[in-house]
Order: C-alpha cells, then sequence, then structure tokens
C-alpha cells in the first residue's frame, strides 16, 4: 500500500507541476538582458550595451522601453542625435536587422526622479531608422547600443540592474537586467609632501612637487630622517657626500608611495625602508637601486619592473644590486618584496630579469619574498645572483 501511495503521489505531484507550467503566465515579453559597460565607474559618461532575447515579437510600430536606474542621467527627448542609438536584431522568425541608428524622433524620454530612473522610448517604425516594416520576429536577439557617451552613471558605488520591455499586446511587463557593477575611479597618487627631520626629531624643512626627494636629501645631513608621504614620485634620488647614517623612510606603507627612477645609495649606513620602488624605464643599464655606501639597510620594500601590462626589455642589472668596494660589515635586506613577473607575453617573447643582484662580501638577505617567471619559455629569471663574499663576511640568506 505504502509503495502504490508513492506512485499515485507521485503522478499527482507531476500533473500539478505540469499545470503550473500549462497556466502559468509569461514573465516578459524578453529575456533578462545582459549590460556592459564601458566605462563602470560612478558618476563618469559610459556607453551600454544591452543585449536580450525577444520572447514574443515587437511588431512595427511597436515600442522598446529601457529603464534605467535612479541616479542615471540621459538624454532630454530632443536632444538625441542620429547615432546615439543603435539597433541590431538577428532573423528569430523574420526578417534579420542590421546594424541602424535609431532616428532621433521616434526617441522619447522621460526625465527620472529621486523614486524612479529615466525612461527612454524607443518606437520600432516601418520607414524611419531602425527600419524593420515586419517587426522584431520572435526568439530574434537584439542588441542596443546607446553610444557616444551620453548616459551618465549613477554616483553611489553599487551594484545595478536596468528594465526593458515592449508593448506586446497583454504584456508590458519590465524585465530586469542582469547585474552590473559601478566602482570608483581610480585615482592615481600625486607627488605627495617630504619632511626632514634633524637627529633630535625636529622638522627641518619640508618638500613637494618635481624632485621632492631629492631637495629633501639635500636638506638634510648626517643622522637625518627623511620622511616620505603617500604618492607617486618620479625621480633618481641619490644621497649626498657626507650624509651617513640618514634613514629614508615612507610615513605611510609601501603600498601608496612609489619612487620610479634609478636610486644611488653613496653613503654608509643609510636605511630605506617602506617604499616601492621601480624603474624608471625597462631594462636600463643601472639597477633599479644601486648600493654602493656601506652598512646600508633595505628593509620592508616593494621592488617591481616598470611599467604596468608588460615590458619587452630584462632588467639584467637588478632591481636591487650590492656594489660595496670594500665592505667593513654586513649590509642587510629584510622583509622585501622582488617582483620580476611583469614579461612580454603579449608580443610572444620572455625575458630574463635579474631582482637582487650581490656582487660584495657581507649582505645578509632575510625574510624576502621573490616572485620570477619560470614557465615561459625562455623566461628563467634569477631571484638572487651572488657574485661576492669572503670567509669573514659571507653572504647570508635565511628566512
Amino acid at each position: 500500500m505504502k509503495k502504490r501511495f508513492s506512485k499515485i503521489l507521485g503522478v499527482a505531484v507531476t500533473l500539478a507541476m505540469l499545470g503550473s507550467l500549462i497556466i502559468a503566465p509569461l514573465a516578459g515579453a524578453v529575456s533578462s538582458p545582459s549590460v556592459i559597460l564601458t566605462n563602470p565607474v560612478i558618476s563618469q559618461t559610459s556607453n551600454y550595451t544591452i543585449t536580450f532575447d525577444v520572447v514574443a515579437a515587437v511588431p512595427a510600430t511597436g515600442i522598446v522601453t529601457v529603464q534605467f536606474p535612479i541616479g542615471t542621467t540621459v538624454p532630454i527627448t530632443a536632444a538625441w542625435v542620429a547615432g546615439d542609438i543603435t539597433l541590431q536584431a538577428t532573423a528569430g522568425f523574420g526578417t534579420a536587422i542590421p546594424v541602424q541608428n535609431w532616428d532621433p524622433t521616434q526617441i522619447a524620454t522621460t526625465a527620472g526622479s529621486t523614486l524612479a530612473g529615466p525612461i527612454v522610448a524607443m518606437t520600432v517604425t516601418t520607414g524611419a531608422a531602425p527600419a524593420f516594416p515586419n517587426g522584431i520576429g520572435e526568439g530574434a536577439t537584439v542588441r542596443i547600443k546607446f553610444n557616444n557617451l551620453v548616459v551618465t552613471n549613477p554616483s553611489a558605488i553599487a551594484s545595478y540592474t536596468l528594465t526593458v520591455k515592449t508593448n506586446q499586446t497583454g504584456d508590458t511587463t519590465a524585465v530586469a537586467s542582469q547585474a552590473y557593477v559601478l566602482t570608483a575611479p581610480v585615482v592615481p597618487a600625486l607627488p605627495g609632501i617630504v619632511e626632514v627631520y634633524n637627529p633630535t626629531g625636529i622638522l627641518m624643512a619640508s618638500n613637494t612637487g618635481a624632485g621632492a626627494i631629492q631637495t629633501s636629501l639635500n636638506a638634510a645631513g648626517a643622522g637625518f630622517t627623511v620622511k616620505i608621504g603617500p604618492g607617486t614620485y618620479n625621480e633618481s634620488p641619490n644621497t649626498p657626500a657626507g650624509f651617513t647614517g640618514m634613514t629614508i623612510i615612507s610615513s605611510s606603507s609601501a603600498a601608496n608611495t612609489l619612487v620610479t627612477g634609478n636610486w644611488a645609495v653613496t653613503q654608509a649606513s643609510t636605511t630605506i625602508s617602506g617604499l616601492t620602488l621601480a624603474n624608471a624605464v625597462a631594462g636600463v643599464a643601472n639597477p633599479t637601486v644601486n648600493v654602493t655606501g656601506d652598512k646600508s639597510v633595505i628593509t620592508g620594500c616593494v621592488f617591481t619592473k616598470a611599467g604596468s601590462l608588460y615590458t619587452a626589455v630584462a632588467e639584467a642589472a637588478g632591481l636591487l644590486a650590492f656594489n660595496v668596494a670594500a665592505p667593513t660589515a654586513y649590509a642587510s635586506v629584510t622583509n622585501s618584496t622582488f617582483d620580476t613577473t611583469l614579461d612580454n607575453v603579449l608580443a610572444g617573447g620572455a625575458v630574463q630579469d635579474s631582482a637582487l643582484i650581490i656582487n660584495q662580501a657581507g649582505v645578509s638577505v632575510s625574510d624576502c619574498t621573490f616572485a620570477v617567471d619560470a614557465t615561459l619559455a625562455g623566461a628563467n629569471d634569477t631571484a638572487i645572483t651572488i657574485n661576492g663574499g669572503s670567509a669573514l663576511l659571507p653572504v647570508a640568506l635565511t628566512g
């Protein structure tokens, strides 16, 4: 009896499901649209590509309506011009529509408010562009593009949807699109403020703008501290003669304090801490940081190759090189990161880079991280190259 009851119940459930499928109303005359933005950044203009399938045919003289989310700005009715909106559609059960400009006289805008986003209604015509006297066929894929940066995105960082509907008889349900996300713009850091402190911690000078680091180094002295504020600095500083025991440190972190250039550390007992350091030009003859001052300390820094996408030139001279002619005590590199993975992948040619080159005795390397290319053909970067050392001051690698 139990088995029989289960079978009957199963049939009943199946029939109920079939019944629900039969009587369910059509959710909308279009599928859920996909939305692609050329510039998904808040408060900025963008082109929009909206793609969807027509579930029910749109007749000639029908209307396709797009409602943008609250906060979006679009042109008023009279401001549309040819090319602002284009339409393209596959055949479906009808005639294919090539890319055509939508006639501005067939576009009407309803302004947005704090309660609803702006609405753009576009009439399918039999004569004016886009001309498709048979309408848009059932099953067609439709692509509507808002061009010429006529849409201004909302000002809040969030996930958004827009809606699309047609005026197909019996169904005017607006269908929500797939979500698209608007983000904040990436604002590049400007050169910050560089401060100079004497050995007792008194602020002696501050500089900003082009050459701020070098100007500050020149205003310092032996035992001084130079604090580099967040920003991007395009210069190649060097420690002035006689200014030993200087500390050059980020006042924030390596993540937002970038120096692009070729740094010459020529004075003894110099400490460089908390900076991101990159060569100004990929593959130049000089290292990114060249240490010739005895007993120097590099700590908490990030060393990267020049560029942001890829580079075709090798960093053969090294991101960091130690070249002290006659060291009297250990120099050290601690808690730093070296990244030589920026290769010319797009051009199909890998390059061989060197991260840390030691051409002297007495260098201690500890707790550092090396990211190198080793999988691309011909890449084989070198993390550490040792060309020095002595019984008294051997090169020490730990961590």
